[in-house]
C-alpha cells in the first residue's frame, strides 16, 4: 500500500474547519484510491492522507487534492473570507 500525507498551514483553525468541508464535498478519484482522510493535527494545520494500492493512482489523486487545496485558498482569500 502507499500512503502520502500533506500538511498545509492555513491562517486558523476555522479556515482549516472550512477547507476539510469543501474537500469531503467532492472526493478526489474516489474508485481508485482506498482512503481519503482529513484532519487537523494542530490547531492551524490541514492534514490530507491519501492511501491506495497503485502508485499512479495515489500520485493523480494528490495532484487533483493539491489543485483543489489551492483553488479552495484562492477562492478564500480572493472573497476575503472571515475566518475569525
Amino acid at each position: 500500500m502507499v500512503t502520502v500525507a500533506i500538511q498545509v498551514p492555513l491562517r486558523n483553525a476555522d479556515a482549516v474547519q472550512k477547507v476539510i468541508a469543501v474537500l469531503k464535498v467532492d472526493p478526489a478519484f474516489p474508485n481508485t484510491i482506498r482512503g481519503l482522510q482529513y484532519h487537523s493535527t494542530q490547531r492551524q494545520v490541514l492534514t490530507a492522507t491519501v492511501r491506495g494500492e497503485d502508485v499512479r493512482a495515489v500520485r493523480l489523486a494528490t495532484h487533483a487534492l493539491l489543485e483543489q487545496l489551492k483553488l479552495i485558498v484562492r477562492t478564500m482569500e480572493e472573497f476575503d473570507v472571515s475566518v475569525q
